[in-house]
């Protein structure tokens, strides 16, 4: 709503497209480390190349995530003011989220930071397989099996980001 509000001169946003470029902004600025939410530096471009739409730039990116950086809901820095450099988000710019705090104590953070770190012990276990069957020369008795295919095959299908952007992350 913030960004059709305040773009009117711009086509409006879907709710599932801010959806998503929320999620993944906050997935991105969230890892566990330790068994616990930490904080993790992003750019705006870094950011926007997860969220993986072709219809989605940097600019529309960092319209939908000025509502989390205005005074008030200075969520993400850097934050929203009257300086006129910090108007606008540039592609390069690193985004941060302000407080520790804000993973702890919002539970969806949390549980997309675990969802993300799921996915990473997935990929592992997949990248091991594959090492694995790589060192046997491709004998096939490395290959998977059909269950193990299956499970891997509906992970990456079910993949919410860009996977290429997601891998370089």
């Amino acid at each position: 709503e913030y960004y059709n509000e305040h773009n009117l001169d711009k086509l409006p946003i879907k709710a599932e497209d801010a959806q998503k470029i929320i999620k993944t902004a906050f997935t991105c600025l969230t890892k566990i480390d330790e068994k616990r939410a930490v904080r993790n530096l992003m750019s705006l471009e870094e950011i926007t190349e997860m969220v993986g739409d072709k219809d989605i730039d940097t600019v529309k990116t960092g319209k939908v995530l000025d509502y989390f950086r205005i005074d008030g809901n200075s969520f993400l820095r850097p934050f929203l003011t009257h300086d006129p450099i910090s108007q606008k988000l540039k592609p390069k710019t690193v985004l941060d989220i302000s407080h520790e705090a804000l993973m702890r104590n919002w539970n969806i953070l949390e549980e997309w930071a675990w969802e993300e770190y799921s996915n990473v012990i997935t990929y592992r276990e997949l990248n091991a397989q594959l090492q694995k069957w790589l060192k046997s020369e491709k004998a096939k008795f490395n290959l998977l099996s059909a269950g193990n295919l299956l499970h891997f095959e509906r992970w990456f299908k079910n993949m919410d980001a860009n996977p290429i952007a997601w891998l370089k992350r």
